[in-house]
């Protein structure tokens, strides 16, 4: 075998070996091409294997390494002329600066990606392109969701399943992130189903993360763990890293013995990747954590990572939205020159009990309990501490009774032992309102039953389907009905 087939041979093997994720053999078997090529003066296979190793380095979530190897194959690539690898690692650049949330240059680098690809015919190389530019477009006007369903159809014309599927659950990710969870489950379960019809291994954890991380914030605790758990085998990867955010938002919501660690662990892995949207959900939990434990606030983190994301003078995207509405929990005033989901819009006003509203009407519910404990209102903390109580989140149920406590405000009692001994432990009351669901009686209906207000029987509905971890009302009467709690069961 002649060294340029040699070569060749490695560069097989590298892609390989990534697609089944044995990094540490990928690694190896790129670095002896790129060391091969050079020995034959081949630069034009020296910049299209560069480009191949900065993919790898983001894979695994070294950032800094993965944007200086896209960088470095541009500048050996350039002098060369246009080319099919030129092409990707311009796209390489754009996908980089997408998950650095610098929308701007997202798209200087995806244009140039997509015209070129598109004068040499590359369709493969076009589709990330496309998916690379919807994804930024989304993040400059959050509800433009055409460019990445233009994306999609665009990838799987052109037989890129990979990027299809990456553009589905783009497009899932960004609106869980928007606070609009029934789409979001949408997409990501399209991506699912069409990444395992296409056999696209690759993206699989990074899907179902997104469908465990809307799990769990939908209150289905149990589920989101045992999806997300399922993903962790193997190398260490971007794509597992949702995985990990979703474990470690477990264990703070819980308050297990090893949250602490957990979240140490994941702000040291997400740091390394340099990307926003992985650093920014973690210092939402350092803030989430430091409410529920009394631990300091992360208030330089958040001012230090609002600068990083002004490289242009101005905020823009989803990833820095929710980074400016939890800085204002944390005591930070930031402007924010975009459009706002009402959540997040409502939390940078501090005006808690509207953000309470959105995410509860989102399905939310421990999101809701959370803005809730901002208040000093007797009947928003009562609610908020039997949320926390249903869902068994120890350390927001201690925040609100303490701060009902300091505020001289009477505790409401926990569950009573019957409340306990069924196992979505319902109040009697609620088991009331779950046979009304069952009924399909809407909330006004309820009200009238029970004699009691709207708002009232609102909250108890809330309160029953999050404790049966249901995001419709259908939803929990299937449940409940499996847990055997309806009288007609």
């Amino acid at each position: 075998m002649s060294q340029a087939e040699h070569a060749v041979l490695l560069e097989e093997v590298a892609a390989a070996a990534y697609e089944v994720g044995r990094l540490d053999e990928a690694f190896g078997a790129v670095e002896r091409a790129i060391g091969l090529y050079r020995d034959l003066r081949d630069e034009a296979a020296v910049g299209r294997c560069t480009r191949i190793l900065a993919r790898f380095h983001w894979y695994i979530g070294n950032g800094d390494a993965a944007q200086r190897a896209a960088r470095e194959a541009i500048a050996i690539l350039e002098p060369l002329g246009d080319s099919v690898a030129l092409a990707r690692a311009y796209s390489e650049l754009s996908q980089l600066a997408m998950l650095k949330e610098d929308p701007a240059e997202a798209l200087i680098w995806g244009e140039r990606a997509s015209e070129l690809a598109q004068a040499l015919g590359d369709l493969h190389t076009r589709a990330h392109a496309l998916v690379n530019l919807g994804a930024a477009r989304l993040q400059l006007d959050h509800t433009d969701i055409g460019p990445l369903l233009e994306a999609h159809a665009a990838a799987d014309a052109a037989g890129n399943r990979h990027e299809a599927a990456r553009a589905l659950v783009n497009l899932g990710y960004s609106l869980m992130s928007l606070v609009r969870p029934d789409e979001a489950m949408g997409y990501a379960r399209r991506a699912l189903a069409y990444a395992r019809d296409h056999e696209v291994h690759t993206l699989r954890a990074y899907i179902t993360g997104t469908i465990a991380w809307l799990q769990l914030r939908a209150g289905a605790w149990d589920e989101a763990e045992r999806v997300a758990k399922a993903e962790l085998a193997g190398t260490t990867s971007v794509p597992q890293l949702l995985a990990h955010t979703v474990l470690t938002e477990l264990a703070i919501r819980r308050g297990d013995d090893d949250a602490e660690r957990r979240l140490a662990e994941l702000a040291a892995q997400a740091r390394r990747t340099g990307e926003i949207q992985r650093i920014g959900p973690v210092l939402e939990l350092a803030a989430e954590w430091s409410l529920t434990t009394g631990a300091p606030m992360p208030t330089e983190g958040f001012a230090h990572l609002l600068k990083q994301m002004k490289p242009h003078g101005r905020l823009a995207g989803w990833m820095p939205l929710r980074i400016a509405a939890w800085a204002a929990v944390a005591g930070l005033d930031v402007e924010y020159d975009e459009p706002m989901t009402p959540a997040h819009a409502a939390m940078m006003r501090r005006d808690w009990r509207a953000a309470a509203d959105a995410f509860g009407g989102a399905g939310w519910y421990y999101d809701r309990a959370l803005m809730l404990s901002l208040l000093d209102d007797e009947d928003a903390l009562a609610e908020a501490v039997a949320i926390a109580r249903g869902l068994g989140a120890e350390p927001l149920a201690r925040r609100v009774t303490t701060r009902m406590r300091d505020l001289r405000i009477r505790v409401p009692r926990g569950p009573r032992e019957e409340t306990r001994a069924n196992p979505a432990g319902l109040t009697a009351r609620q088991l009331e309102v779950l046979e009304l669901l069952s009924e399909g009686l809407t909330n006004a209906e309820i009200a009238d039953r029970l004699v009691v207000s709207p708002r009232t029987a609102e909250h108890h509905v809330a309160a029953v389907l999050a404790k049966l971890g249901a995001t419709t009302r259908r939803e929990a009467v299937r449940r409940a009905s499996e847990l055997r709690l309806l009288a007609s069961t």
